[in-house]
């Protein structure tokens, strides 16, 4: 595995970091330039790698990014990457050992993220305990935090917290000392049958109860059953978990206009040539059934997420196993 072209060189000891494909690049970008608009001086690099030749629109040059293409050899031969993301999904697996050199720690995000705020200088100083990984709950373990997964019940491993793998704060040297790519990539090869969420299977296997807990505000994993709990926790990112994504959104679910409008208008200058949600209420928000339920939802799982908010008194609290 190596890099075999860069934009430029790193600047800082800590990188946010995108892995994406071309086709998934105008939704990199977009989360990427809201980071680089963030107020206040950044002590981080924001990376944009993918496995083929990315090329960014004028207009999205002059943020500072810094855009790598690697070549990964026959690292996923054994894996099976048929999943939306395809081979950049489980290019994260990667990043500390091609990046060694260059980062003490990376906060890796998915593509399909909605960055609102938040320091994240202050984030990537935040102690991890000397645990390779920081991350957040899968939003399912949020009201049931004992609630069993597919993957540990596969391996006769009893219930633990498992982690949504769209935000992971990672410490490289310690990430590099437990082997964690190694370890996920020999697990994948001989185990992937019994798994279900590909590479966020492989990394929750080999950090099992061995991770570092991040408020749900790094990674407010967007939840079409219960909108409105957003509002509650005030997230820093908000991540569109799922097919159903504000530009594409055929089933007129419910997203809210203040993404699809943000998408929009970013696709619009920059990406034209991207096809675009259409810009009206979701159907389901015209029924009258729908506000029933979704305010019954929210009323009967009120008490356990506020529970759930609550062992986060700050965004920067971390909880250890």
């Amino acid at each position: 595995m190596r890099v075999v072209r860069e934009s430029r060189s790193a600047d800082h000891r800590c990188a946010v970091v995108f892995c994406l494909d071309p086709a998934w690049l105008p939704f990199g970008a977009f989360a990427a330039r809201q980071i680089a608009l963030l107020p206040g001086p950044r002590s981080f690099d924001i990376c944009i790698a993918s496995t083929e030749p990315l090329s960014l629109p004028e207009g999205l040059k002059d943020l500072g990014f810094r855009v790598l293409e690697v070549d990964i050899g026959t690292m996923l031969s054994r894996q099976n990457t048929a999943t939306r993301h395809g081979h950049a999904g489980y290019l994260r697996l990667a990043m500390p050992e091609l990046l060694k050199d260059d980062y003490d720690r990376i906060l890796y995000l998915d593509s399909d993220i909605f960055v609102h705020g938040g320091d994240l200088n202050e984030l990537f100083r935040v102690d991890l305990g000397g645990l390779s990984v920081g991350a957040v709950r899968v939003v399912t373990q949020w009201k049931s935090p004992e609630r069993q997964r597919h993957e540990f019940a596969a391996l006769d491993l009893s219930p633990a917290p498992y982690f949504n793998s769209g935000v992971l704060l990672i410490d490289v040297s310690a990430y590099r000392t437990a082997e964690i790519t190694r370890k996920a990539l020999t697990l994948g090869a001989e185990k992937a049958h019994l798994f279900r969420s590909h590479d966020q299977s492989l990394l929750n296997v080999c950090l099992y109860r061995a991770w570092a807990e991040l408020s749900p505000v790094w990674n407010w994993q967007w939840y079409v059953k219960a909108p409105f709990f957003e509002a509650l926790a005030g997230p820093n990112i908000v991540h569109m978990i799922g097919p159903k994504k504000p530009w594409h959104d055929p089933g007129r679910a419910c997203m809210s206009h203040v993404y699809r409008k943000a998408y929009d208008s970013f696709l619009a200058a920059y990406f034209p040539g991207v096809p675009r949600a259409p810009q009206h209420a979701a159907e389901r928000m015209r029924k009258g059934w729908w506000w029933f339920l979704v305010g019954l939802r929210h009323l009967l799982r009120r008490r356990r997420l506020i529970q759930y908010l609550d062992r986060f008194p700050t965004e920067t609290t971390v909880h250890l196993p």
